[in-house]
C-alpha cells in the first residue's frame, strides 16, 4: 500500500469498490438478522414472564377470593381487586360465580385511575375451564395476556380473569429493532 491509498496496490479499485460494498451488505444483514432474532427471543422471554406473572396473580387471588365468596363478602372482593389492580401491566381483574356472573370486577388504563366494572352479563363458562390457563387475547384495538384460575374450596366457587398489558414488550422489541438498523448503517458508514 502506498500512503494515501485506500486498499492494496494489486487489487483493481473497481474491484476493492464491488468488495467493499459487498462486505457492507454483508454486516447490514448479519446485524439485522440478529437484531430480528434478539427481538423475537427477547419478546418470546417477556411473554412467558408475562404469563407467569397473570397466572401466578390469578392463582393467588384465586385462594384470597375463596373465604369472601363463601361468606358472602362482596366488598372484601372488591378490596382485594382494588388493590391487586395497581401492578403496573395489569389491565383489569374480575372474579365470578361458578355461573360465571360477575362478583366483582376492576379495570385500569395506563395513566387512569382504577375503575370498577359494573358489568351484569356472564362470561360463557364453557370456555373458562376448570383447570387453571393463560394465553394471548388478541383484538382489534389490543393484544393482552389472560390468566384465568379456578376457585375451588371442595366444590368449584368461580374463577378469577387477570388481563395483563402487551404494551411494554412491544417497545422493548421496537427499540432493539431501530438500535439494530442504527448499528448496520453506523457499521456501513465506517466502511465508506
Amino acid at each position: 500500500m502506498t500512503p494515501g491509498s485506500s486498499g492494496p496496490r494489486w487489487l483493481p479499485a473497481r474491484l476493492q469498490r464491488r468488495l467493499q460494498a459487498l462486505v457492507g451488505i454483508a454486516v447490514l444483514a448479519t446485524l439485522i438478522l440478529h437484531g430480528w432474532y434478539t427481538i423475537d427471543e427477547q419478546s418470546a422471554q417477556a411473554r412467558r414472564g408475562l404469563e407467569n406473572q397473570a397466572l401466578s396473580l390469578a392463582r393467588t387471588l384465586s385462594a384470597a377470593t375463596e373465604a369472601p365468596i363463601i361468606t358472602g363478602n362482596l366488598t372484601g372482593i372488591e378490596e382485594l381487586i382494588l388493590h391487586s389492580i395497581n401492578f403496573s401491566d395489569v389491565r383489569s381483574i374480575r372474579v365470578l360465580d361458578a355461573q360465571g356472573h360477575p362478583l366483582g370486577g376492576v379495570a385500569r388504563e395506563p395513566g387512569h385511575e382504577a375503575r370498577l366494572l359494573l358489568d351484569p352479563k356472564p362470561l360463557d363458562i364453557e370456555t373458562l375451564g376448570r383447570v387453571p390457563r393463560v394465553g394471548i387475547d388478541r383484538s382489534a384495538t389490543h393484544e393482552r395476556v389472560v390468566a384465568v384460575h379456578p376457585i375451588e374450596a371442595g366444590n368449584l366457587l368461580g374463577w378469577v380473569r387477570v388481563e395483563f398489558d402487551t404494551d411494554q414488550w412491544r417497545k422493548n422489541a421496537m427499540t432493539i429493532g431501530i438500535t439494530s438498523v442504527v448499528a448496520g448503517l453506523l457499521a456501513l458508514t465506517g466502511m465508506a
